[in-house]
């Protein structure tokens, strides 16, 4: 697969080029078997596509394998663009990223689109408007778009409240986000050079979920633009291969899929977002809000599934299948005496890692990115809060620092790698605390490789609330006063009220306060929000909340 070298990208740049080129990569299955209005559905596709106003497109039709191609090589013939076949049938993303490879051996492009079979195009400047969002920013790496059903409702826009309503100009936000929907996925060449295509373990579905995981994670911003629309049949090809090939083969891959991608990224979900994936899993066996389900019995936006103990049986056989008994007693074991034998591995490892580090975006990929057989220090912030953080804490430069919330350690080694040489750092952690449930002991010595040459770390591992901790931290302060105190542990109302009254005296009167969960988040448990309502009336403050809709962000409070 080709890759533009930097000169020729800066060369490309500077010649402004007023239409980049784009690669549309249609992976297809019986796209011709499948009906819509009299026609197959890759002909509705290819026939409101060729209605583009925009022009320097390259149009791929990458077949897996289909029982019937002929069908649809004749329609790719008729609309003039290009049908490769791709042997043997590999599944999704191993087809996309079969067109895609070809795209960019052939053609060289500067965007890869990945337009699914079943959409149809509405809008004749659809890509007019991704291109120029896209480049309008250099730090944009994907495009995502609103999805409607062919009734005008909104299938999938910016956030899942706007779901079944009928579309108008009220939805048409453009906005950053945190993912894009794999129906349309638009992405710079920029993104895959760095990232490369899909992880082909995914034999159906998740496997866009994992690739907006590793463009997060590789600094890239996402983009939400609904003023382009698509009307997504949705469901037609799945549903038919439900059909053709049995609900329970499409039951199994999708559970075995979901696995993996949970596996993969166990580190970076907090408890919570574990228990509502899985209970959404749970629900799919009974219920489905997809509308190209016909059959069951219907209720409200909801339909019941007229068979779920097939689904069961797919999904035991799955999940028998995927977490071996291997890997759960590895996990065990991590978790339960291997990592001791481990961890000097671990501290190897990220300090070979953070000596490559050349900025603040690399210290913070680091922290998300690393992985030592199962150790991990992801943190739980928001990658593009903590980052904007980590810019502000690296401008103060504190040296007397206490973090209350020690966790998996991710933000812990962000301050300690963006604080001065002669920082003195105090991180205090609650073992087995709700929130983020504290670390075990043999952690400590990756933790302690954290630190710079110079620089000072104290661990202590007692609860925050306890009026002997605070004299603990205030011996080791040794009569000094903090320049930062970043509060993220007990995360309820009086939690948060509780570490803020009791440290906050320990506060220079130049210094900084932060506090994570400062908006509203999806989980009930977390209430810093009201709490930070009340104290910013008080304080000069500052606001680091990437998406309102999301909810999270980090509050900043200059004391001065």
């Amino acid at each position: 697969m080709k890759k533009i070298s930097r000169k020729r990208r800066v060369a490309k740049a500077g010649a402004a080029v007023k239409q980049p080129l784009v690669a549309i990569v249609i992976p297809n299955y019986n796209g011709q078997v499948v009906q819509y209005n009299g026609k197959g559905i890759l002909e509705n596709l290819l026939e409101s596509l060729m209605a583009t106003s925009y022009r320097n497109m390259k149009v791929i039709v990458s077949d897996d394998s289909s029982p019937s191609p002929d069908a649809s090589a004749g329609i790719a013939a008729k609309y003039n663009v290009k049908f490769i076949v791709n042997k043997p049938n590999g599944g999704f993303a191993k087809n996309a990223n079969f067109g895609a490879k070809y795209a960019i051996d052939e053609y060289d492009p500067d965007y890869i689109l990945w337009l699914n079979n079943d959409i149809i195009i509405t809008d004749p400047d659809w890509l007019t408007k991704l291109v120029e969002t896209a480049e309008s920013d250099p730090k944009i790496g994907m495009v995502g778009c609103k999805l409607l059903y062919p009734d005008g409702k909104i299938q999938r826009g910016y956030s899942p409240d706007e779901r079944n309503q009928q579309d108008s100009e009220k939805f048409d936000y453009v906005r950053h986000s945190e993912s894009v929907d794999g129906a349309m996925f638009f992405a710079k060449r920029a993104v895959i050079d760095r990232v490369g295509l899909f992880d082909e373990m995914f034999l159906f579905g998740w496997e866009d979920a994992d690739y907006c995981m590793r463009v997060r994670d590789a600094g890239f911003k996402f983009v939400y633009n609904g003023k382009v629309k698509l009307m997504h049949l949705e469901g037609a090809t799945s549903t038919a291969a439900a059909r053709n090939n049995g609900r329970y083969k499409r039951s199994y891959n999708d559970m075995v899929s979901f696995i993996r991608f949970m596996w993969k990224h166990n580190s970076k979900f907090t408890l919570s977002y574990k228990l509502h994936s899985v209970l959404n899993m749970a629900a799919s066996v009974f219920v489905t809000t997809n509308e190209s389900v016909k059959t069951g019995f219907k209720l409200g936006k909801y339909r019941f599934n007229p068979d779920p103990l097939t689904k069961i049986r797919a999904y035991y056989r799955a999940t028998m299948d995927v977490v071996s008994p291997h890997m759960m007693f590895y996990r065990f074991l991590v978790n339960h005496g291997l990592g001791r034998l481990l961890i000097n591995g671990a501290v190897r490892k990220l300090q070979e890692e953070a000596k490559a580090c050349r900025n603040i975006e690399d210290i913070v990929n680091l922290a998300y990115a690393f992985d030592y057989h199962g150790i991990t220090i992801g943190p739980f912030q928001i990658k593009e809060e903590i980052m904007k953080f980590a810019e502000d804490l690296s401008n103060k430069q504190p040296q007397e620092i206490l973090e209350i919330g020690t966790a998996k350690g991710g933000t812990l080694f962000i301050i300690a790698q963006c604080a001065p040489d002669n920082a003195h750092i105090i991180s205090l952690d609650l073992p087995n605390g709700k929130f983020g449930g504290g670390y075990p002991s043999w952690k400590i010595p990756l933790y302690r490789s954290f630190v710079k040459k110079g620089q000072m770390l104290e661990l202590v591992r007692e609860n925050s609330h306890d009026i002997g901790t605070f004299e603990t931290v205030r011996k080791l302060l040794n009569d000094k006063k903090l320049d930062l105190l970043f509060i993220d542990a007990d995360r309820s109302y009086d939690g948060v009220k509780h570490d803020f009254n009791m440290y906050s005296v320990l506060v220079k009167e130049s210094g900084t306060i932060a506090m994570h969960d400062i908006s509203k988040t999806p989980n009930p448990e977390i209430s810093v929000q009201p709490f930070w309502d009340e104290i910013k009336k008080k304080h000069r403050t500052k606001e680091i909340i990437e998406n309102p809709m999301q909810g999270y962000g980090i509050g900043i409070i200059n004391m001065k």
